[in-house]
């Protein structure tokens, strides 16, 4: 009698189940992966967390003698492009010119593909909390990303089995019904190297200073 209320409540459903499978699948290719701290810079998203992610590929096609041109893959949150466009606009100069199109293509340009993923880890705290009355929630203080050779992990579908709508005599005499759904899906690890790293990360907007140089410079 009410099927925009049935509508709602399947896509709350289907939206939790969304939820778990990826949360599932980062936590299984966080654990095939090397954990790894990057360094707290003391600054801003934007200075620190693209060279990290091109400092860790170099790293890793140096010890593998790849290709430079050779495709890596990253996966990070995908608020963390906001988070390095909220750095920019405290930062000095330019403060405006950022946008999440200008850093995927810094990343594409030192041959890392990024994906952003909506969940996260069990564990990892990627997804922002309930907002409560008063202070309004920041961004999470750390950031879990993953690098790895593209095709270094196969996703395994193992299908579904989908009942849908159950319903019997006790429930139709409250007009309830139950849905039933299950997915059967892991990862395999066949690549060679994959890192897990957390980032600790403030978009304060803080950069370096510069240095001076004197003359004559000591090469």
């Amino acid at each position: 009698t009410f099927p925009e209320r049935v509508v709602q409540w399947n896509n709350l459903t289907l939206a939790a189940h969304a939820r778990l499978a990826e949360s599932t699948l980062l936590t299984a290719i966080g654990n095939f992966s090397t954990a790894v701290t990057a360094s707290a810079l003391g600054l801003g998203a934007s200075a620190t967390l693209p060279s990290q992610i091109l400092a860790a590929a170099a790293g890793m096609r140096s010890r593998h003698r790849m290709d430079e041109n050779a495709v890596l893959r990253v996966m990070l949150p995908n608020w963390v492009k906001d988070l390095l466009v909220s750095d920019v606009y405290r930062t000095q100069f330019q403060r405006f010119d950022m946008t999440a199109d200008d850093f995927i293509r810094i990343l594409r340009a030192g041959n890392v593909e990024p994906s952003f993923y909506i969940d996260g880890a069990a564990g990892a705290a990627q997804v922002f909390g309930t907002q409560t009355a008063g202070v309004l929630l920041p961004f999470p203080a750390t950031v879990v990303w993953y690098l790895f050779p593209e095709g270094s992990f196969l996703y395994l579908d193992g299908g579904t089995l989908e009942l849908g709508i159950v319903r019997d005599s006790v429930l139709n005499e409250t007009n309830d019904y139950q849905i039933f759904g299950e997915s059967f899906e892991a990862v395999a690890y066949v690549g060679v190297d994959a890192i897990k790293v957390t980032t600790t990360v403030c978009d304060n907007g803080t950069v370096s200073l510069p240095n001076d140089v004197n003359c004559p410079i000591v090469y």
